[in-house]
């Protein structure tokens, strides 16, 4: 099955017994889905503003973000992130490609996206000292199992509690 992007026209019925409870349901679920998560709030912020980045930005020559290269980091971070996944820092690089890393829980997670299909993982294990760098071009799967890391250990810490 192939899914397209929907936009709200798509979605606009009018209140008629045609439309079964069923169908009810399935439009509360889709408005539920459209909420997008803090993390992919914070990055789009941050990807917008460096797209407007001025050329020699970093007084080097840097180059603004190339929106191709927006548009693939933010499809990279939509097939890894969750609920539970703490927001990435984001940051430019001055070649016009997106950084984003992780530091915490010991383990330090860079993932350099230069364009699309031309990524690097860089992982820093504090604890074991191991270090590792994964060139990635169509295959996420090493930056899938080092975000589960992160995910399996926010999972397990104690909640704050209200009141």
């Amino acid at each position: 099955m192939t899914l397209r992007n929907l936009s709200d026209r798509d979605l606009e019925f009018e209140d008629s017994p045609e439309v079964s409870e069923a169908a009810s349901t399935a439009v509360v679920n889709l408005d539920a889905r459209r909420r997008k998560p803090a993390w992919e709030k914070e990055v789009v912020a941050a990807l917008c503003r460096f797209l407007e980045l001025p050329e020699g930005w970093d007084s080097y020559g840097g180059k603004p973000l190339r929106h191709e290269t927006g548009m693939f980091a933010l499809q990279v971070l939509s097939g890894v992130m969750s609920e539970s996944m703490p927001s990435p820092f984001v940051v430019p690089i001055s070649t016009g490609g997106v950084q984003f890393e992780w530091h915490q829980n010991n383990l330090d997670i860079e993932l350099y996206i230069a364009a699309p299909y031309d990524s690097e993982l860089s992982v820093h294990d504090l604890v074991s000292g191991a270090r590792e760098v994964i060139p990635l071009k169509a295959d996420f799967a090493p930056l899938n199992q080092y975000v589960q890391r992160l995910i399996d250990f926010n999972r397990h810490l104690p909640r704050a509690h209200a009141g």
